[in-house]
């Protein structure tokens, strides 16, 4: 007849023991997460829009950025455009937030516009002119794909044949954007001048 094992109470106490201080630790990792949460993401003031008066809200970067990019009220999008273009001087965090808003085909039209012209607007030395080429590569991508200048013209004046209304909208945008880019005299960029030359060509 074979004998019964005996449970070793001292492994059994080890494993609580290792239970109970995983425990803590796992608890310590949450509270620090939720440390880092800030308590607020964004303001919006008036978001139904029944003050008769205009307001100005002050807001950091991020902030705006992930208004522009979690809300799904147009209005809240269009104001986190209008504050992100405002902000002086500009970061990588506004272009990002507005390249991110330029490309999401999820959002309205009429903001992917407003955002477009946001990037030409914030274009400067601070972020080595990022907005103006992801406008450059915005444009180039929709409208031609050759290096030929005689194949862009044809292309340029042709690309927006199959796009709905709002895509067309969009793009559309682009070369205004891109003529209103200035560079550190106050001049246009090289590229803005070759890109505004197809446009005029293709009319």
């Amino acid at each position: 007849m074979g004998k019964k094992k005996k449970d070793d109470p001292a492994v059994e106490h080890e494993d609580l023991d290792d239970d109970e201080e995983a425990a803590p630790q796992t608890q310590e990792v949450e509270d620090a997460a939720a440390a880092d949460r800030p308590p607020v993401l964004w303001v919006q003031l008036d978001p139904q829009g029944e003050t008769l008066a205009s307001t100005c809200l002050l807001q950091p970067d991020w902030m705006w950025a992930t208004q522009l990019e979690q809300s799904k009220d147009t209005a809240a999008q269009s104001g986190a455009v209008a504050g992100l273009a405002a902000l002086e001087p500009t970061t990588y965090t506004v272009v990002s937030a507005l390249e991110h808003c330029l490309l999401d085909d999820q959002v309205y039209p009429r903001v992917r516009r407003e955002a477009a012209m946001a990037l030409a607007t914030t274009a400067s030395l601070h972020t080595e002119f990022a907005g103006f080429h992801i406008l450059l590569k915005a444009f180039k991508a929709r409208c031609h794909s050759s290096s030929s200048v005689a194949a862009q013209q044809a292309q340029a004046g042709t690309a927006s044949a199959g796009l709905s209304l709002g895509e067309y909208l969009v793009t559309q945008s682009l070369p205004l954007a891109i003529a209103s880019v200035r560079d550190d005299r106050g001049c246009w960029p090289p590229e803005a001048a070759e890109v505004l030359e197809v446009v005029q060509d293709s009319a």
